[in-house]
């Protein structure tokens, strides 16, 4: 695998709009089983990828989570809902409540001190994307974490349990990573 490869997607914008898009993804594997006439398209920003997004930003990228903008307002039907995303040039923003719901959850969950302790261990990866051929077919993957022993990866969706991925039991990002030490 290449490491010039790897560093560009270290990237966000290389990892899902550049240089990333010449690599399968879970997302394709997603698209493919459950909604083939999206496979390919870039999905539009709304309330579940910004609310995964807030969260996995508060937990492993602080500094994007502080830029983050949010809007106080009862709903997104609001004129000042409208004309805020208009100001700023965002088709979507999350609401006050939805940020401060998200940082209760992320408290709850960084107050379980093993798991603190085991995404936060040092010598860990974060954000570690790899690439690698399968079947014949190039992928790629991001680990939210990887430690000595396993990859963490924290697929959000509401009240959804953080997943440990060990010893290559799940195919998503496992499968990528482990395949380097095989």
């Amino acid at each position: 695998m290449s490491k010039k490869i790897i560093d560009t997607l270290r990237d966000d914008n290389e990892y899902y709009s550049g240089v990333g898009k010449n690599y399968l993804s879970n997302s394709d594997i997603y698209n493919l089983l459950n909604n083939p006439l999206d496979f390919g398209k870039t999905r539009e920003d709304g309330k579940v990828l910004a609310e995964g997004r807030y969260f996995h930003q508060l937990i492993l990228e602080p500094e994007k989570a502080k830029a983050v903008k949010f809007v106080d307002v009862a709903s997104r039907n609001t004129k000042e809902y409208k004309n805020f995303c208009e100001d700023n040039n965002l088709p979507f923003v999350l609401l006050k409540k939805e940020v401060e719901d998200i940082k209760v959850s992320v408290a709850r969950m960084l107050g379980n001190i093993d798991f603190y302790e085991e995404i936060y261990r040092e010598g860990n990866l974060y954000e570690e994307p790899t690439v690698s051929m399968i079947k014949g077919v190039m992928w790629k993957g991001k680990a939210d974490i990887v430690c000595v022993d396993k990859i963490i990866d924290k697929d959000h969706i509401r009240h959804q349990q953080v997943q440990v991925l060990s010893q290559g039991i799940q195919l998503r990002l496992a499968v990528l990573h482990l395949s380097e030490v095989i």
